[in-house]
């Protein structure tokens, strides 16, 4: 599961406990006729039968915003009670939060079989407030306590605690390694409810000292990059046990598990094997990579726009470099490539494009970026060379005609085609953003002038 749908499923529940975070709980408390209350007979609304509707006077403190689904007219609220009117016939009545039904009053179970038109009627209720405060912690393994009371937390490190109003609260959130946060709260019925906690503890942090038999090296905890660091650098690190890994060039990785202890002198030495001298055992690398561009013909004046667009190829290719030096490398591939356009077809009414498959080396300049060549730059040239054809024969009266209007034989449908090829990639650990543009020439289907072709392409190195 990766980190980001961890952190999106995290916060979903963190969003559907604070919806829970200040519950109501509706309860009917009392359903009777006010015999002195006019309200109905002043209104003097009429339902469908032609009786006067009776009112109904519905007291609900701190909810606002209600609907009545049997309400008939307007509904009135003031201070905390909503006066509305129902037909006569109504036998019960259902209390509407938006689209959520927050209950159902059944007329019947307070003894009042049918309501009396003109009749006034008086509902109290109460609403009681059920107070959760919510934690979302990190790291998920801490321990968390209200009061002396513990939380449990759920595999996203969410849980919550059920307080009550004025009264005063403690809460703490401590983890081994980590530094314990200790606050305190307490909530008025004036107050909103507490909003979520979002606690993220801070690892407690001590000096280290390296050492070692080599000079500099990529210090990585737990799978983290902490960054260069030289022998004999103190370098502040997280308190607990966790895999220690060094990295450099021209040495084997090493790692091993190691403890750092609070208000102790932490020391660790790191000895690392040096590599065999073969400077491309751990770093030549096969590449997948494909890409399209235009193809210009090449004369005396080569205008490269879209008005002079020969065709557009598309290429599909695997690779292999090769790291003679750290500055230097070689890359032969393999490429299949795909001329559309129309100005490529070349039979007679038929809509067929040529195809080409390639044999490309290229001799680079390699720039590394950083310490150890997972990123880098490189700008190359080299010869390529193909075979270039068509995919299917005509008819015995179907022709193919070169671009000065020579009417060849059916059967010469794929001719040498060669070249030269100059290519810039930037490599970003295993992804490979490029830029190549080749020459081109075949005898006919290519052309004796030759094309230029300018192409982007990305690729992944494996």
């Amino acid at each position: 599961m990766g980190k980001w749908f961890k952190m999106t499923m995290a916060l979903a529940i963190v969003c559907l406990w604070s919806g829970l975070a200040m519950a109501q709980d509706i309860e009917v408390k009392r359903v009777e006729v006010s015999a002195l209350d006019y309200t109905s007979s002043k209104k003097d609304l009429k339902d469908k039968l032609g009786k006067v509707c009776p009112a109904i006077k519905v007291q609900v403190p701190g909810l606002d915003n209600l609907t009545f689904k049997e309400a008939q007219g307007e509904v009135y609220f003031n201070a905390g009670e909503y006066t509305l009117f129902v037909p006569s016939d109504t036998r019960q009545l259902t209390i509407m939060d938006g689209a959520k039904q927050l209950c159902t009053i059944d007329f019947a179970k307070w003894n009042i079989a049918s309501l009396t038109p003109a009749t006034t009627y008086q509902v109290i209720m109460s609403v009681n407030r059920q107070l959760n405060l919510v934690f979302q912690v990190q790291p998920v393994s801490a321990k968390v306590t209200v009061s002396g009371q513990p939380v449990v937390l759920d595999k996203d490190g969410v849980g919550s605690f059920v307080y009550s109003l004025n009264q005063l609260y403690q809460y703490s959130v401590s983890a081994p390694g980590y530094k314990t946060v200790e606050e305190s709260f307490m909530v008025t019925p004036e107050d909103d409810a507490l909003e979520p906690l979002h606690i993220a503890l801070e690892q407690k942090l001590a000096p280290m000292q390296f050492k070692g038999n080599v000079k500099e090296f990529e210090l990585i905890i737990d799978g983290e990059s902490w960054g260069m660091v030289k022998k004999g650098q103190t370098v502040d690190v997280p308190v607990g046990s966790w895999k220690f890994e060094a990295k450099a060039d021209n040495y084997y990785p090493w790692s091993a598990p190691v403890t750092i202890r609070e208000n102790a002198d932490n020391q660790l030495y790191v000895e690392m094997n040096k590599e065999k001298a073969k400077s491309g055992d751990l770093r030549n690398r096969f590449s997948i990579f494909a890409g399209g561009g235009v193809a210009f013909p090449f004369g005396d004046r080569t205008n490269m726009d879209k008005d002079h667009a020969k065709g557009f190829p598309v290429r599909l290719g695997i690779d292999w470099e090769m790291f003679i030096t750290r500055w230097f490398t070689l890359r032969p591939g393999i490429e299949y490539e795909h001329f559309a356009g129309p100005e490529m077809k070349r039979y007679s009414g038929v809509s067929q494009y040529p195809h080409a498959v390639n044999f490309s080396v290229s001799a680079n300049l390699n720039i590394p970026i950083g310490k150890f060549n997972r990123n880098h730059f490189s700008i190359g040239v080299g010869p390529v060379a193909g075979y270039v054809f068509y995919t299917k024969k005509e008819d015995a009266t179907g022709t193919v005609t070169s671009e000065s209007g020579e009417v060849l034989d059916v059967g010469d449908k794929g001719e040498l085609m060669y070249g030269v090829r100059a290519d810039v990639r930037f490599t970003i650990q295993h992804v490979i953003f490029g830029f190549n543009a080749d020459y081109l020439r075949s005898k006919t289907i290519i052309s004796k002038d030759g094309m230029i072709t300018p192409m982007l392409y990305l690729g992944y190195k494996f």
